[in-house]
């Protein structure tokens, strides 16, 4: 927030729900007063103070509900709320009218653990080394994908449609905030689909067309094998699979219960 001053105009901004996460505690569940020199867009005032736009569902200014691009008024009361999933406003004009297309998730370059999870869960999940900002919104929007940072400027460029900040630093914690943001279920799991290392595909692959890659306890002890189409990791399951099952399993029940 900035400090008034004879130029500049005012008008008065209300968060709800998951949105006030974006700002300091004691301003939460309040109202805001907004100060803006000339006529922004609505979508540019609400970043300002802290809201990346594609966590934005709904804007009502004055009580209408209008789309990212109207301008800002003197004295504007403006109510912003993030996706709803219990609530049917379908009726409503949104900002955001559908929080994404299929779940495919571009992740930036700090998030190597998670994108593991996600892909051992069946998602498809790119992650591209030293990629830097500008190379992130690229990649994720030309494939509609859901980028998921922990950097909230990056979700704030003007390019990103579908996006999510992860709150957590921990990378177990940021997978339950994805389950739980995009209302994933266990039927939209599809464990050992993808590679954890590079995202491609999983196949069954026959054990004697890779019998020499093996190890001599794997070889002796497992018959069933699949080998990633993209980089030629082979998988198996072993302990760690079954523990990763188990974490999995154990993650579900800690969001949804039984």
């Amino acid at each position: 927030m900035v400090q008034a001053d004879e130029n500049k105009k005012t008008a008065i901004i209300r968060l709800y729900g998951s949105l006030n996460d974006f700002i300091p505690h004691n301003l939460r569940q309040r109202s805001l007063i907004c100060y803006f020199k000339g006529n922004p867009n609505i979508k540019d005032t609400i970043e300002s103070v802290g809201v990346p736009h594609p966590e934005i569902q709904l804007i009502l200014f004055n009580g209408e509900p209008v789309t990212f691009n109207k301008p800002m008024e003197q004295d504007a009361r403006i109510s912003v709320y993030p996706f709803f999933h219990n609530i049917d406003v379908s009726y409503v004009q949104l900002v955001n009218p559908k929080p994404y297309d299929e779940l495919k998730f571009m992740l930036d370059v700090h998030l190597g653990k998670l994108a593991k999870y996600l892909r051992f869960a069946g998602f498809d999940c790119l992650l591209i080394p030293f990629l830097d900002d500008h190379g992130i919104v690229s990649e994720g929007t030309r494939d509609n994908r859901i980028i998921l940072s922990r950097d909230i400027g990056l979700l704030k460029h003007k390019r990103v449609k579908y996006g999510y900040w992860l709150r957590s630093q921990m990378p177990e914690e940021q997978f339950k905030e994805v389950v739980q943001h995009f209302r994933i279920k266990e039927q939209d799991l599809n464990p050992c689909q993808r590679c954890t290392t590079c995202n491609g595909k999983i196949k069954s692959i026959e054990k004697y067309d890779i019998i020499e890659d093996l190890k001599p306890g794997t070889k002796k002890y497992f018959d069933e094998f699949f080998q990633c189409q993209n980089c030629g990791r082979i998988y198996w399951k072993g302990s760690h699979y079954k523990r990763m099952r188990q974490w999995l399993e154990k993650t579900m029940i800690s969001v949804y219960g039984k």
